[in-house]
């Protein structure tokens, strides 16, 4: 998961464009990175299900 936000935008001189600062999450066990499982892989990251944002959810 990474995130942006339009007012951490810095010109890059040699690049010759607007860079983006992004901000991100990494999740650690054991001081190593965490790997979910394919149930929670499944469960908590898929995005195929739509977000129900109606007033009367």
């Amino acid at each position: 998961m990474a995130t942006w936000s339009e007012d951490e935008t810095q010109y890059c001189e040699e690049c010759d464009d607007d860079i983006q600062t992004f901000h991100g999450l990494i999740l650690l066990v054991d001081e190593s990175v965490y790997e979910p499982t394919p149930d929670e892989l499944a469960t908590y990251f898929s995005f195929n299900k739509r977000l129900d944002l109606s007033k009367d959810a």
